[in-house]
């Protein structure tokens, strides 16, 4: 939950390169359900498993 109450889902992942923790927001809950937050999840960790840092 951010400060201002909004409740947003987030992809919590180590940066490849530099080995830091990083949050990257899928969405804002509940216009973004969860299984499409796990869908996105699913998508970024397949692209930190190609080796891309985006």
């Amino acid at each position: 939950m951010k400060p201002t109450g909004t409740k947003v889902w987030l992809f919590n992942y180590k940066r490849p390169s530099t080995h830091k923790r990083t949050n990257l927001s899928i969405g804002r809950y509940p216009i973004v359900a969860l299984k499409d937050a796990r869908n996105k999840r699913d998508e970024y960790l397949s692209l930190l498993a190609k080796g891309s840092t985006h």
